[in-house]
């Protein structure tokens, strides 16, 4: 079978099924011209569609974006933000999916997936001399946490 170039595609229609009557389908005309597929545009320009289709912060990814302030608060800001409307939603859903599958083999049985730690080693180390210093913690505990954490 010989391959059509693009313009002998033109007009040609293409099927698409599928059996869930809720699924839409819909095509957009890509604002690019042809001196811009001789750049870099179209490989930023569908990076950067794939990285927010996904919900990731950019800088996360190494990406970053000139007029951008650097500060470490701005990446752990992305970072919780992340966690809290891609990771967590999407960890209910896979959790509540082994809780049904394990349910058929082992009633009661579940699934819990450990969080996502955003927060930087000297907020942990502050938080960890204060509790000591106040004697909510002991030593012991501080450490035994912190073991676990590394595990």
């Amino acid at each position: 079978m010989e391959r059509m170039t693009e313009v002998q595609n033109a007009g040609r229609i293409l099927l698409l099924e599928d059996e869930n009557d809720r699924v839409k389908i819909r095509f957009e005309k890509l604002n690019m011209e042809i001196k811009d597929l001789l750049t870099t545009k179209p490989f930023e320009y569908f990076r950067d569609v794939t990285i927010a289709a996904h919900g990731v912060p950019p800088r996360l990814l190494g990406v970053m974006t000139s007029g951008q302030l650097g500060g470490g608060g701005e990446m752990e800001n992305q970072l919780r933000s992340f966690k809290e409307t891609v990771l967590r939603p999407a960890k209910r859903r896979v959790e509540q999916v082994f809780r049904l599958l394990l349910g058929e083999v082992h009633p009661g049985s579940w699934v819990r997936f450990a969080e996502m730690d955003v927060t930087d080693l000297r907020a942990d180390g502050d938080f960890f001399d204060k509790m000591l210093s106040a004697g909510v913690f002991q030593p012991e505990e501080v450490r035994e946490f912190v073991e676990a954490l590394l595990q």
